[in-house]
């Protein structure tokens, strides 16, 4: 069970060049008399360039002295404000998360997400993972998302990673269902077998539509 310490340790390996922890947890949202649901999630300022959380002009993510001051600072999905706020502009407005006051920062510009964990960030709400600690319980980190320092190097500081937590915990580096990490080269395998599997689908149209066209004329 990976805790704090083990992920600012990670962070610290060569070959690591950003590191964040994540709690999730779905809280009552409310503004005024309006109320929602949302996945809140608790992460490093770091989270946002890993993730490309990009805030809308006006707005801002999550900086690191949010997370050293436990701020009650938010910064909400672009799906969000149309369930709170209307037309009204979100930032600088003041949100309840399971009763607790958090002021909006900003916005995320709207992005194309080709897959996502637990639910599309759009959806969510992110605050400093120290904040979060006043909301839910963050003994153990269940998700931490990290950045190598070159993406030539991923699988070499995945190895890195896995050999270091296999270290602390003394079990076999090589045994990978200790921990699940999916990173660019498993996103890749999945895009190139959808890809793939596309390029067939439309070939096999293409012929078709050959094949009838063909026959068509013929019968001219």
């Amino acid at each position: 069970r990976v805790t704090i310490d083990d992920v600012r340790a990670i962070g610290e390996l060569p070959l690591v060049k950003s590191i964040s922890p994540e709690f999730m947890r779905e809280f009552p949202i409310v503004y005024g008399n309006r109320q929602s649901s949302h996945l809140i999630r608790g992460v490093a300022s770091s989270y946002g360039v890993m993730r490309s959380e990009t805030p809308q002009p006006g707005g801002r993510f999550l900086e690191e002295d949010d997370v050293r001051l436990h701020r009650r600072v938010a910064f909400i999905g672009s799906e969000v404000p149309r369930k709170l706020f209307g037309a009204a502009p979100p930032v600088g407005e003041t949100i309840r998360i399971a009763g607790q006051p958090f002021e909006v920062v900003g916005v995320m510009e709207e992005k194309v997400q080709l897959s996502n964990y637990n639910r599309p960030d759009k959806y969510c709400i992110f605050i400093p993972w120290t904040t979060m600690g006043g909301l839910s319980d963050t003994r153990y980190v269940g998700t931490f998302v990290w950045q190598a320092v070159s993406p030539s190097l991923e699988a070499k500081a995945q190895k890195q990673v896995r050999e270091f937590l296999a270290n602390r915990y003394r079990y076999n580096p090589g045994d990978e269902r200790a921990i699940n990490m999916f990173g660019s080269e498993k996103t890749n395998e999945i895009t190139n077998g959808i890809v793939g599997g596309l390029q067939i689908v439309l070939t096999f149209i293409g012929v078709l539509t050959l094949a009838i066209g063909g026959v068509g004329i013929m019968n001219i």
